[in-house]
């Protein structure tokens, strides 16, 4: 469960094409799951 929902916010911040900062919120967020 942890790596799809790992998988599912990673997608959607590629497909909102992320920069550096998006990258950066979506370790905090991992690191939250």
């Amino acid at each position: 469960m942890a790596d799809n929902l790992v998988t599912k916010i990673f997608k959607e911040h590629m497909q909102n094409g992320s920069n550096v900062e998006s990258g950066e919120e979506v370790g905090i967020q991992i690191d939250q799951a």
